[in-house]
């Protein structure tokens, strides 16, 4: 039980600080680029851009503190299940998905992002694996794919306009 609140004071504190990081950005107008480059063994090299301006930070504290909350609720609601350690690591990943799409600076980290949202959005909802989730976690996965539709033919327009 212990572990479950450290994790919520991580998320609530997490999402304060970036809140308050991303006032402090406002106010003194900065922005902070970070660059990671991942390599592979086969000579893959992945780069990463992730950009931290005010309204992101913000927007990314609110997740975090919102997540905070759904993962308090959440140990009260799900208390016995045997399978809770399960929906700590779905639950976490879509944090993790969620920051990806925020903090991410190009199309294909937002499209990396909105999949993974979708995809854990799925196992969230069949969590239970009753008919009535099933059904619920297709549905969310047409919304995603429409979803998908969407940013594409938007990033195709990007282009077509030029902006």
């Amino acid at each position: 039980m212990w572990l479950y609140v450290l994790i919520f004071l991580i998320f609530f504190f997490w999402g304060f600080f970036m809140m308050i990081v991303g006032v402090v950005f406002l106010i003194l107008d900065r922005v902070v680029v970070v660059y990671w480059l991942m390599s592979g063994m086969i000579g893959l090299r992945l780069r990463l851009r992730f950009i931290f301006d005010w309204i992101r930070l913000i927007f990314g504290g609110v997740v975090a503190l919102i997540s905070g909350c759904v993962f308090f609720y959440s140990v009260e609601y799900i208390d016995g299940d045997k399978d809770y350690g399960r929906f700590v690591l779905i639950f976490f990943m879509f944090v993790v998905f969620m920051m990806v799409l925020i903090f991410s600076s190009r199309l294909i980290g937002m499209l990396i992002g909105w999949d993974g949202l979708g995809l854990v959005s799925y196992c969230l909802v069949v969590y239970y694996q009753r008919y009535s989730s099933f059904n619920a976690g297709m549905l969310t996965g047409i919304m995603n794919r429409l979803g998908d539709s969407c940013l594409i033919v938007g990033i195709g327009l990007m282009f077509i306009v030029g902006d």
